[in-house]
């Protein structure tokens, strides 16, 4: 636990002073942002109206989405150009569309809301390829490991699975995880063994034992954060914020495992704290569900005494000390991963404000609209929060990906366990 030990002094370390670095948006500055919105909104909704037409339409299609997509980040999300090329280059768009046709071959029955949670890894995980230096791809791994949480989330969802049936399933996964042969009780838990052994397929067991011992461990976090939830056990506010810690921080020393198949202490320490930066950013903005749902994470625990306003400004300057970690990495690509990297807390962080606005001071959610691209006012009366945007965005990229291509194989889906896979 020296790692999240670590983290938990960063934290009490950080400043409690507002982020006065953040960009101000002028009124007239939203104004042109929020018009812009409303157009790219309607393309959005006009492209999910178009017929399939021919292979030739369907792909004029895909780059005229790409273009308007490119213009939403840049104009009216404020990315500068280098961030746009990054994250919208053609190997990180390719990967994109590979992974949505391959989730959907694989199993024609997930969601659009499941094809999105397990995207989210993937755009992770390909960020990191750029900072080790790997080439920017839909490997074996990425795949096996982005759809293994839908998978593992939904089934642990599941109303009609009691708690004694999920519980031994638990122990199934470890020791599935840990090697061991173990029969699937289900279709559900069939699809999450096979997960396991496309890693299998590409990197093998006798040769990188840490890579699986990473897997053992965010299931073993992930297994202790149900003590958050109401009833469970009673823990004080830094207790849970290491609990949430060491949840995000081993998911992402798994993803880089899964990547490089070993990492030096310096690599693996930047990791761990990136995953954890990223699980406290999540729970800012699920805030709102974790309270209604009586999961009780460090904020929303907080949230139950007082007004949250300088725990955020706490969790943006650790945000900085992470960000300045980055340079442990020792690539070429930092700068970029750096600027991304701050963007992203900046939108996480407004967006976090807006949909949680009753847990801070209304001075604090009017000093946050000023620094929101597009204002809460609007937001709050069109949608809500900025939610229902994005999951229409990506609903019309999934059916883009998916719409009129011709059947592709994806060999990854056919790795079976090797004793030299994964050597280069």
């Amino acid at each position: 636990m020296m790692k999240t030990d670590q983290m938990l002094n960063w934290w009490k370390e950080a400043s409690l002073e507002f982020p006065e670095d953040l960009p101000v948006y002028s009124l007239r500055e939203q104004s042109l942002r929020e018009k812009r919105l409303d157009q790219f909104s309607a393309k959005i909704k006009a492209r999910a109206k178009q017929a399939r037409g021919s292979l030739e339409a369907i792909r004029k299609q895909k780059a005229e989405l790409l273009n308007e997509l490119t213009t939403f980040f840049r104009y009216t999300l404020d990315y500068s150009e280098e961030q746009v090329e990054t994250i919208l280059s053609d190997k990180m768009v390719s990967s994109t569309w590979t992974f949505m046709k391959a989730a959907k071959k694989y199993d024609p029955t997930l969601s659009h809301e499941s094809i999105f949670q397990a995207l989210r890894n993937v755009w992770i995980l390909n960020g990191l390829q750029l900072l080790l230096g790997k080439p920017v791809e839909l490997t074996a791994s990425i795949f096996a490991y982005s759809m293994l949480y839908p998978y593992t989330d939904n089934y642990l969802d599941d109303a009609s699975i009691s708690t004694l049936e999920k519980l031994a399933f638990g122990d199934r996964f470890a020791n599935r995880l840990a090697g061991e042969p173990e029969i699937p009780q289900n279709s559900q838990e069939e699809k999450i063994f096979e997960m396991v052994e496309l890693i299998e397929g590409e990197w093998s067991r006798d040769l990188y034992p840490n890579l699986y011992q990473s897997l053992l461990e965010i299931h073993a976090a992930q297994s202790e954060s149900v003590c958050l939830i109401e009833g469970v056990k009673e823990l004080n506010f830094e207790q849970r914020l290491a609990i949430c810690i060491h949840k995000g921080g081993t998911s992402v020393v798994a993803d880089g495992y899964l990547l490089a198949g070993n990492l030096s202490r310096e690599k693996e320490a930047f990791l761990y704290a990136y995953g954890a930066y990223l699980q406290l950013l999540d729970d800012f903005q699920d805030l709102s569900d974790d309270v209604n749902e009586r999961v009780w994470t460090a904020f929303a625990f907080a949230a139950k005494g007082e007004q949250l306003d300088q725990i955020l400004n706490r969790t943006f300057h650790l945000g900085q000390r992470v960000i300045q970690q980055a340079e442990e990495m020792d690539s070429d690509e930092v700068p970029v991963f750096q600027s991304l990297m701050q963007k992203s807390i900046e939108l996480f962080l407004v967006e976090a404000v807006q949909a949680n606005s009753r847990f801070f001071s209304p001075e604090y959610v009017e000093a946050f609209d000023r620094r929101s691209p597009i204002s809460f006012d609007l937001i709050e009366k069109k949608t809500g929060t900025f939610s229902p945007y994005q999951n229409q965005l990506f609903e019309r990229l999934i059916q883009q990906a998916l719409d009129g291509e011709p059947e592709e194989d994806f060999p990854f889906l056919q790795n079976k366990p090797a004793e030299t896979a994964g050597l280069s």
